[in-house]
Parts: structure tokens; sequence; C-alpha cells
């Protein structure tokens, strides 16, 4: 899932917990958040696009948990 986008990992945990459940009770992707605990007191929602978001060639590049492995560091 390293190189997922924030999204795609939302998508995929979204779908291990509601399997079981019609897509139509699902929760969007968008109205869910996933926050990444650096320590006890540091956290951050993490979100496609930020202002930790790399910028090459002019274009920002989706964030990935490996980018939230990256920041944490």
């Amino acid at each position: 899932m390293d190189s997922d986008s924030i999204s795609q990992v939302k998508e995929k945990i979204l779908e291990g917990f509601y399997k079981n459940v019609p897509f139509s009770q699902w929760p969007r992707v968008e109205d869910v958040d996933l926050e990444c605990f650096a320590s006890s007191s540091d956290s951050r929602i993490l979100r496609d696009l930020d202002n930790t978001s790399v910028v090459e060639d002019g274009r920002k590049k989706l964030n990935t948990v490996a980018h939230c492995k990256v920041r944490s560091s």
C-alpha cells in the first residue's frame, strides 16, 4: 500500500470493514479521514494533496502512505 494514494488506502480500508454491507450503505471516501500518528502527541489527517505534497515539473504528486512515513521520520 506504500504506493497507493491516500484515497485508495481509504477505499481499501472501507472495503474490508464493510464487505458484508450493501455498497449503498457504505460511507463515502470523502467522508472519512485517515490519521497518521508520528508520536502519542503528534498526529495529522492525511490528504491526497496538501502543503507537504511533492511538486515535480510544476505538478503536485498525490500523497501516499510512504509519503506519510517520510514526513513522520
